[in-house]
C-alpha cells in the first residue's frame, strides 16, 4: 500500500470516528470494553486489528475483537485442534450442515431463540422477503431448535440461464428465441440437420448436457444436481414433506423426451463426458467451438458483456471471443430462458440463495452482553445503508469511487481478495447481507441479471442425518447411471419404475423418514 493511500486512510478514519461513535453503547456502558472472539467471516489473509474497519467498529459497539484467523484450507482440522484446546469464538462461520450436527452434539453450540431473532428485526425482514418458503429455518435446526444465521447469496438467488447461437437460429429461420418446449425441440433438430453455420458440413447437435437441467424442469423438477460425477439428487418440499424429485412421474417423461432426441441425433453423443474440455469449469468448449447451438447451467454473469467503459466482459464470453472475435453478445449469442412444458412447467437449477451458517458457541452465552451486543451490531449493518457500504466497502475517495452510473468502484491499488480481507472488508457483516443495499451498490450489473432472469427451482437442504449420510452418494449415482442407460437407450423406460422402487427400498424411503 502506497505512502499516499496510507495518509488518506489515517485521515479518513478520525472523520469517521466521530460518526461510529455516536452509536449506543448501553449494552457496555458501565462495564468497559467487552471483548469478542470473532471467527465470522472468509479467512483467507488475516486482518489487521489496526485497521480503519476494526477501530470504527470498536469504537461505535464499545468492544474489542479478537479476530480468529483459521486456514481457510485446514478450517475444519485446525478449528477443530483449537477448540480442544479450550479456545472458543463467541460468533463463527460453520461449514457444511454436518459440522452443526457434530457442534451441537459436541455442545459448543447454542441454540439461536426468538427472543434473540427478535432483537435483529431487520434481518427477518429480509429472510421472509428473499425466502418466503422459510427454508432459512430448516438448516439448521436440530431437534426442533435452531443453531444458527443462514447467509443470504444474492447472486446465487438467481437461477442458471441457457445461452443460445442467435445467429445460428436464423439461419434456420428462427425468429425468436424458443420459449415452449415445442418450439425447443424444433431448434434442435433445426440445429442438427440444417446447417446452422453454414460450412456445408454435417458436423452441429442441438444441446449436450448442461441442457438437460431445463428439460427435467419442463415436466416438473431438475431432479439432478448434474450430469456427470455422482449425478446428486435434489429434494423438493410437497405439503409441508420433503419428496425425492428424480423418482417423479415427471421424469419419466423428461426421459423419454431426451431419449427419443438421443436416438434421432440431436443430442451430442459426446454429452457423457460433459461440454467443459478443462480449465474454468463454466466454460462450454461444445458450444464455444460451434459444435452444439444452446448450453446451459451457468450464471448469466458468465456470459455479460462489458456494460461500463472500463469493464470487461464475462468469463465465459471472453472466452468465446478468443475463438471468435468478431463475435458480438446480443447479435450472435443471447441468454434465453428455460422452456415451459406441456403442464406449463418450467425452470433451471438454482444454486442456492442461503450460503453459510453463522453461529453463537456456549461461550457468547456467558456473558449476558455478548449476544445482544453482536445482534444489535448486524442488524444495524442490515438497516444502516451507510455503515453496511463502510464495512463492505470502505471509504468512498480511499477505498472505493462512484462512477456515473452509481456503481461502486473499488480502488485498483487495494489489490486483490487477500489484500482487501486485510483492511477488514466483509469481516464485520457476520455472513449477513443486504440484497437491497447490495444492489445499489452495482446497480448496472443487477439490472442485467433481473433482464436476463431465469425461471428456477429452488434447492431445499436438508440438515445431515445418519440416513443421509449413509445413503446419500448411492442414491446419486443410482439415478445418474439409470437415467444415464435411459437416455442412451441402453435400458427401456420402463426401467424407471423398476429403477423408482430400488430407490426407495435402498434407501430413499429411509433417508425421507430420518427428514419428515
Amino acid at each position: 500500500m502506497g505512502k499516499r493511500l496510507c495518509l488518506c486512510i489515517f485521515a479518513a478514519f478520525y472523520i469517521l470516528l466521530p460518526l461510529f461513535a455516536n452509536g449506543d453503547k448501553e449494552p457496555n456502558k458501565t462495564d468497559g470494553p467487552l471483548v469478542i472472539d470473532w471467527l465470522a467471516y472468509d479467512t483467507y489473509n488475516r486482518v489487521d486489528p489496526e485497521s480503519m474497519i476494526v477501530k470504527a467498529m470498536e469504537e461505535k459497539y464499545n468492544v474489542r475483537f479478537n479476530i480468529w484467523f483459521i486456514d481457510d484450507q485446514r478450517w475444519e482440522e485446525a478449528l477443530a485442534v483449537r477448540i480442544a484446546s479450550g479456545e472458543m469464538p463467541d460468533y463463527m462461520k460453520m461449514k457444511g450442515s454436518q459440522s452443526i450436527r457434530r457442534y451441537v452434539e459436541q455442545g459448543i453450540l447454542t441454540p439461536v431463540t426468538d427472543e434473540m431473532l427478535e432483537m435483529m428485526p431487520e434481518y427477518n425482514r429480509i429472510m421472509d422477503e428473499v425466502d418466503p418458503e422459510g427454508i432459512w429455518r430448516i438448516v439448521p435446526t436440530i431437534d426442533g431448535k435452531l443453531y444458527g444465521l443462514r447467509k443470504f447469496n444474492l447472486n446465487g438467488a438467481y437461477p442458471t440461464v441457457l445461452v443460445w447461437r442467435k445467429d445460428w437460429l436464423e439461419n434456420v429461420g428462427i425468429t425468436e428465441i424458443p420459449e415452449t418446449i415445442e418450439e425447443f425441440e424444433e431448434a434442435m433438430y433445426k440445429f442438427t440437420f440444417d446447417d446452422p453455420d453454414g460450412n456445408g458440413v454435417d458436423d452441429t447437435y442441438g444441446l449436450s448436457e448442461t441442457v438437460f437441467h431445463s428439460i427435467l424442469g419442463a415436466f416438473g423438477h431438475f431432479a439432478l444436481v448434474e450430469f456427470t460425477g455422482e449425478g446428486g439428487t435434489r429434494l423438493f418440499i410437497r405439503d409441508g414433506k420433503y419428496e425425492y424429485a428424480p423418482i417423479q412421474p415427471g421424469m419419466k417423461e423428461a426421459l423419454e423426451l431426451l431419449r427419443k432426441w438421443y436416438a434421432d441425433g440431436v443430442i451430442d453423443p459426446e454429452f457423457i463426458t460433459g461440454e467443459n474440455k478443462g480449465g474454468y469449469w463454466a466454460v462450454s468448449h461444445s458450444f464455444v467451438n460451434g459444435r452444439i447451438g444452446v448450453t446451459g447451467n451457468v450464471m448469466a454473469y458468465h456470459w455479460m458483456p462489458p456494460l461500463t467503459p472500463d469493464a470487461a466482459p464475462g468469463s465465459v464470453l471472453d472466452e468465446m471471443l478468443k475463438v471468435n472475435p468478431n463475435l458480438e453478445y446480443g447479435k450472435d449469442v443471447v441468454i434465453g430462458r428455460s422452456p415451459i412444458g406441456p403442464r406449463g412447467e418450467s425452470g433451471a437449477q438454482i444454486w442456492g440463495a442461503l450460503g453459510e451458517t453463522f453461529a453463537f458457541t456456549v461461550r457468547a452465552a456467558e456473558d449476558p452482553r455478548t449476544i445482544p451486543t453482536v445482534l444489535r451490531m448486524l442488524n444495524d449493518n442490515l438497516s444502516d445503508q451507510e455503515q453496511y457500504r463502510f464495512i463492505i466497502s470502505g471509504v468512498e475517495g480511499v477505498h472505493y469511487d462512484i462512477d456515473d452510473q452509481g456503481n461502486v468502484i473499488k480502488k485498483k491499488e487495494l489489490g486483490g481478495l487477500q489484500e482487501v480481507k486485510n483492511i477488514g472488508f466483509h469481516v464485520f457483516n457476520g455472513g449477513l447481507l443486504n440484497p437491497e443495499f447490495d444492489k445499489k451498490a452495482n446497480p448496472v450489473f443487477y439490472d442485467f441479471m433481473d433482464k436476463t432472469k431465469n425461471r428456477g427451482y429452488i434447492p431445499f437442504p436438508v440438515i445431515s442425518t445418519e440416513e443421509t449420510t449413509r445413503y446419500g452418494s448411492d442414491l446419486g449415482k443410482l439415478t445418474l447411471q439409470t437415467y444415464i442407460k435411459i437416455i442412451l437407450g441402453e435400458a427401456p423406460l420402463s426401467d424407471f419404475d423398476s429403477y423408482v422402487e430400488t430407490f426407495r427400498a435402498q434407501g430413499g424411503d429411509a433417508v425421507l423418514a430420518s427428514i419428515n
